[in-house]
């Protein structure tokens, strides 16, 4: 082999890396973060059920359902690099308040199946399985069920808002404007 012949193939390793390798390694980081909370609604005298629902595509989310006084109920939405236990004071608030809560954790978060992170896209379809849950309980208001979302989880929530009538009010926390400011 060349001297000549060496560098190039030296070079086009170089280049393959730079270009290829790191972007593919930071993107998969900035789309498979999970971390599972290590808190529970009973830290904050809170009684809880745990649950599992389904989403249309098959991915199995993970929530907490923590009832109140009232039929009404508020779906909390963690952000980006969340889980459902960094909701937890947002839903000892609600409780307080009368709502019942549910907290979730978004596919590929927390105890949720995995699936990549698509800020918001896929993540639609996660909202809408806790909101079949949410109607399939008795005792709940179908009437009454509203969301709060944070960063991420509150432009799920506004995604998910314009693709059905069953929530009847949404709080979005922090929001992205523009998926390509994120």
């Amino acid at each position: 082999m060349t001297p000549r012949t060496k560098i190039i193939i030296v070079a086009f390793v170089i280049i393959f890396d730079v270009f290829v390798t790191v972007p593919l390694f930071v993107s998969f980081r900035a789309t498979h973060v999970r971390t599972v909370s290590d808190k529970t609604p009973a830290e904050y005298g809170l009684q809880y059920q745990n649950f599992t629902a389904v989403t249309e595509d098959g991915v199995t989310i993970s929530g907490w359902f923590i009832p109140a006084a009232g039929n009404a109920t508020v779906i909390v939405a963690h952000g980006y690099g969340g889980n459902k236990g960094t909701v937890l004071l947002a839903a000892k608030l609600l409780h307080d308040s009368g709502f019942n809560s549910v907290l979730f954790d978004f596919r590929g978060c927390g105890e949720s199946g995995d699936s990549p992170t698509t800020f918001g896209v896929r993540e639609s379809k996660d909202i809408l399985a806790i909101l079949a849950f949410v109607k399939s309980r008795t005792g709940l208001d179908p009437e009454r069920i509203g969301g709060v979302g944070f960063s991420m989880g509150a432009a799920t929530m506004i995604m998910t808002a314009g693709q059905t009538h069953d929530l009847k009010a949404i709080v979005a926390d922090s929001p992205y404007y523009d998926f390509k400011e994120t």
